[in-house]
C-alpha cells in the first residue's frame, strides 16, 4: 500500500502516509482511528532468552515468539545478532563479546553487545588482572556499545555508560547486586520469550525498589538510545519522517513502517504464531 490517511486519532487531526513517509493532507485509503491515539514505534534490544551462558553463547538468536511479541507491542526494532525471523523488525547483525574478563581490545569499537561488571568476581576480578575497572578499561568504547548487566559498576565509572541492557536472568541466583540508579534508563531485554519491554521496566523498578529501599525509583526505557545505537533517527509524527508508527491503546489496530501497512486482522496472525501470555 503506497498511501493511507489515519482520521479521527486521539492525539492527531489526520496523519497522511504516502510512499513510507508523512505528509500533509490526505488521500488513499482512510482509516478511522475511532478515537485511539497513533504512536511511534519502539526500538528495543532482543536477545534470546536463557538460563546458562552456555546457551546463549552457543546460539544467540531471538526466539520466534519473543519478535512477535516485539510487533504487537508496537515495537519498531529489535537488534539481534544472525539468522532471525522478523516480519516487521529490521534485523541488524550485532556482535557480542560475553566473556566480562575478556580485554579492550577484544571488544570492537562500536555497536556491540558487551558484558561487563556483572558481579564482584568480574569486577575485582578484572581489576585484580589488568589493573583497571572493567569499563574505565573500554575508554571510549564503553559509550558507543551497550553493556549488559553492569550490577556491579564502579560509582565513577557510570558516566561513561551511554547505554545499559539489564538481563536478571543472566546473574547467578542469589545475587544481591542492585541496578544502579544512575542507569535506571536502560535499554531492556527479555526475562523470557514473551515478555515485552513493558514488564521489563516493572521488573527492573521492582529491583531498584527492594535493593535501595525507595518507592521513587523507577526503570525507563531509553528508546532514543536504542535508535541511536541503530544509526537512526528515532520516528516522529512529523511531516517528512519516514512512516514507522501504530494505532491503538494496548495492542495494536494498525501498524506501519514505511510502505507496509498491516491491520488487525494480518495482526492477529502474526500473534497467532506464539501462545500469547497475559502480559501482552
Amino acid at each position: 500500500m503506497t498511501e493511507i490517511t489515519l482520521i479521527n486519532c486521539a492525539n492527531a487531526k489526520t496523519v497522511h502516509v504516502r510512499k513510507g513517509r508523512i505528509e500533509e493532507g490526505e488521500g488513499g485509503e482512510l482509516f478511522d482511528c475511532k478515537g485511539m491515539p497513533v504512536k511511534t514505534l519502539r526500538c528495543t534490544v532482543a536477545l534470546k532468552p536463557f538460563k546458562r551462558w552456555e546457551e546463549l553463547l552457543e546460539d544467540p538468536v531471538p526466539e520466534p515468539e519473543w519478535v512477535d511479541s516485539l510487533l504487537v507491542k508496537g515495537v519498531g526494532a529489535a537488534i539481534a545478532p544472525k539468522g532471525t525471523r522478523a516480519a516487521l523488525v529490521e534485523v541488524v547483525e550485532r556482535p557480542f563479546v560475553l566473556d566480562p574478563l575478556a580485554p579492550p581490545e577484544e571488544v570492537p569499537e562500536r555497536g556491540a553487545v558487551v558484558a561487563r561488571s556483572l558481579d564482584a568476581d568480574s569486577s575485582y576480578g578484572y581489576k585484580l588482572k589488568y589493573g583497571k575497572w572493567p569499563v574505565e578499561d573500554l575508554g571510549d568504547k564503553a559509550s558507543n556499545n551497550i553493556i549488559l548487566n553492569p550490577f556491579w559498576v564502579t560509582t565513577w565509572e557510570i558516566k561513561k555508560i551511554k547505554i545499559a541492557s539489564f538481563m536478571p536472568e543472566m546473574v547467578a541466583l542469589g545475587t544481591s547486586s542492585p541496578i544502579p540508579p544512575e542507569l535506571r534508563k536502560a535499554v531492556l531485554s527479555p526475562l523470557t520469550g514473551r515478555w515485552g519491554p513493558d514488564a521489563l521496566e516493572a521488573v527492573a523498578t521492582l529491583l531498584m525498589r527492594s535493593h535501595y529501599w525507595s518507592g521513587e525509583l523507577r526503570a525507563q526505557h531509553d528508546d532514543a538510545s536504542c535508535w541511536s545505537f541503530l544509526g537512526k533517527e528515532g520516528p516522529r509524527l512529523a511531516k517528512g519522517s519516514k512512516a514507522m508508527l501504530w494505532v491503538g491503546h494496548e495492542e495494536a489496530e494498525l501498524v506501519v513502517t514505511g510502505d507496509q501497512v498491516l491491520f488487525r486482522e494480518e495482526l492477529l496472525e502474526l500473534k497467532s504464531v506464539s501462545a500469547p501470555s497475559p502480559l501482552l
